[in-house]
């Protein structure tokens, strides 16, 4: 096991932990994660729920993106170009409305360009009334869904003052 690499977010545990003199005990109170959990992450690289990232985060102000990257949820280099998919021009765009920074921008293409790959290369295949779920398919369906909230939003706040009876419901 000592040969053995250790996977990239226990590495990132394991020095967060250690560059502020902690135990896994510590980082445990600290964090309000079990100890057990934490003990998972470094010793089998045990993949955390996003609850628990967000709490870890918080105890170790640790970078998100470091985390992110370790987790293989944002590429390992940011990207330097905005390609002409629709869906990355959405983010793009709605970025620059509401002001995100453009790094922001990018990490949110990034991950959207990584979870595409995953679905796409096969790595997660849900079961959905009995039949495997075409790669992708519900991730094309939770961005129609998020697009169509967009929109929706969008049309809300571009509404006159005195016409928001008029602005679209929005679906939830």
């Amino acid at each position: 096991m000592a040969d053995e690499p250790r996977p990239a977010f226990a590495r990132v545990v394991v020095d967060a932990r250690t560059r502020r003199g902690w135990t896994q005990e510590d980082l445990a109170l600290a964090s309000g994660i079990g100890e057990r959990t934490i003990s998972r992450w470094e010793k089998r690289g045990a993949e955390p729920r996003i609850g628990q990232i967000r709490a870890f985060i918080d105890a170790t102000n640790a970078a998100p993106e470091d985390i992110l990257r370790a987790l293989d949820l944002l590429p390992a280099e940011p990207t330097s170009r905005i390609s002409d998919d629709p869906d990355e021009q959405a983010i793009w765009s709605l970025g620059e409305r509401r002001g995100w920074p453009e790094d922001l921008r990018r990490d949110l293409i990034d991950f959207l360009r990584v979870r595409r790959q995953r679905y796409s290369d096969g790595q997660s295949s849900d079961q959905e009334g009995g039949r495997t779920a075409r790669p992708g398919e519900r991730l094309d369906a939770l961005l129609e869904a998020r697009q169509a909230q967009a929109a929706a939003a969008e049309a809300r706040i571009d509404a006159e003052p005195g016409d928001e009876q008029h602005a679209p419901p929005v679906s939830s």
